[in-house]
């Protein structure tokens, strides 16, 4: 009986730390190897890696460069045959579903139809109980290929005899906007994450997200985001619906979080606005 005590006590220390505790302490410490000691790698270290490659005596650099660029340009910026098509000059709305289309358009008729800038402005919040998540964004849109997007994500988790552990991550990525049809749009970010309670670290983030425009006034999206720091990462998932009333948005989704391999997700509910 005091064997089966004991064990249960450990097991309630365990699940006592927290999530929010665990991800913090990984994303401000250095990864520890089998022996416990931090990883380093000298440079005598990487030079025993180090061999000979007979590529290096082979003059294709240039080539295989050039051969990347095109191939980068074509799938990340605009292909050749996407050049001539409708999409290449397609024109963003004042709004979703402005006139029954989507985010674009392919006609414009009246001086009220164009749109060099766009700002929308949402707010998510987490249905779970035992940790709450609020994420704030706004998304300027700089005619219809480019655009800036500013996210704050506050993470808060409450547990009994523990104290209340927070966590902030704030985000400012660069976006361009790959397909831009009338009933779909997808882009893709780079830019800079930051991330503070005692951590206090700037990370490279990528981000990329679509949105189908199935029929007025409901569209299906999704949404992804990764960022690197100094000794982890940061990762989410979202996918879900949303509903447009004129300028008025809200939705509902499924998100995933993955902070420093600490894993949890929750629903979340949408409020935006557009102008």
């Amino acid at each position: 009986m005091k064997h089966f005590f004991l064990f249960f006590l450990f097991c309630g220390v365990a699940y006592g730390q927290g999530t929010l505790k665990e991800a913090k302490d990984r994303l401000n410490s250095p990864p520890i190897t089998s022996s416990g000691s931090e990883e380093h790698h000298t440079s005598s270290d990487r030079e025993a890696y180090r061999s000979y490659s007979p590529w290096e005596d082979i003059s294709l650099w240039p080539m295989l460069f050039d051969l990347t660029f095109v191939l980068g340009y074509n799938l990340l910026v605009e292909s050749s045959y996407e050049h001539y098509g409708r999409m290449h000059n397609a024109a963003l709305n004042p709004y979703p579903y402005y006139k029954g289309k989507g985010d674009y358009t392919y006609d414009k008729q009246i001086i009220e139809d164009f749109t060099l800038f766009r700002t929308s402005i949402s707010n998510e919040f987490s249905l779970g109980e035992r940790i709450f998540q609020n994420n704030l964004q706004a998304k300027a849109r700089i005619g219809s290929r480019f655009g800036v997007t500013l996210s704050y994500r506050h993470f808060l988790e409450k547990q009994r005899g523990f104290p209340t552990e927070h966590l902030d991550f704030v985000s400012l990525t660069a976006q361009y906007y790959r397909i831009r049809t009338q009933r779909m749009t997808l882009s893709w970010g780079l830019g800079a994450g930051y991330i503070g309670n005692d951590i206090n670290q700037f990370g490279l983030s990528m981000t990329q997200d679509a949105e189908i425009f199935v029929y007025r006034p409901i569209s299906l999206a999704y949404q992804l985001q990764y960022t690197t720091f100094t000794y982890s990462e940061i990762f989410s998932f979202a996918v879900g619906a949303n509903y447009y009333y004129q300028r008025y948005q809200g939705g509902l989704k499924y998100q995933y979080n993955n902070l420093a391999a600490t894993k949890f997700s929750a629903m979340m509910l949408s409020l935006g606005v557009t102008f």
